[in-house]
């Protein structure tokens, strides 16, 4: 049968081995802050790639005609499609500045500040605390870089409706 999970203030007061069961909770809590931050780098440069691809095939589409807009250099494609390309390049453009915009609020690792503000005090205790408002951190990061990369999944369904409306625009034209 297991035992219950404990809190972190019944470790913290069970045993002085419990101080280092809350130092790794709080070299953890720290660890996986600094995870997050690479993740939200990831998804950042996923982002650029984003706007890479959606403009290189912009290009690639005044290139096959399909922005032709004079009969005499070529067929002109439904201009429809035009305007639907552009918004489709328009929207990734949005969803790339959502997804690479400052990230304010967002947690980094432990604030040295507070910390020194807790000098003098029982280093378990402030571990504890600090390791609670960590966890804390780490959720709210969590919920944001979900978000992005919700954004970010509906900007690559953008892409492939950007080249849908450059393929099918091509055999129209």
């Amino acid at each position: 049968m297991t035992q219950p999970s404990r809190s972190l203030d019944e470790a913290a007061s069970a045993s002085p081995r419990a101080d280092e069961i809350v130092k790794l909770a709080y070299e953890a809590a720290t660890k996986y802050l600094g995870q997050q931050d690479t993740s939200l780098g990831n998804l950042r440069n996923r982002a650029t790639w984003l706007i890479t691809a959606a403009g290189i095939l912009a290009s690639l589409a005044a290139n096959l005609g399909l922005l032709n807009t004079d009969s005499a250099k070529g067929p002109v494609p439904p201009f429809g499609f035009v305007i639907a390309l552009l918004i489709a390049v328009g929207l990734i453009g949005l969803v790339v500045v959502l997804v690479v915009r400052p990230a304010k609020g967002w947690t980094f690792g432990p604030a040295a500040r507070a910390l020194l503000e807790e000098a003098g005090r029982d280093e378990t205790t402030v571990r504890t605390e600090a390791t609670r408002s960590l966890i804390a951190s780490i959720a709210k990061n969590n919920r944001e870089y979900e978000q992005r990369s919700a954004i970010l999944s509906i900007g690559f369904g953008l892409l492939i409706v950007e080249i849908l409306i450059i393929l099918i625009g091509r055999l129209i034209a």
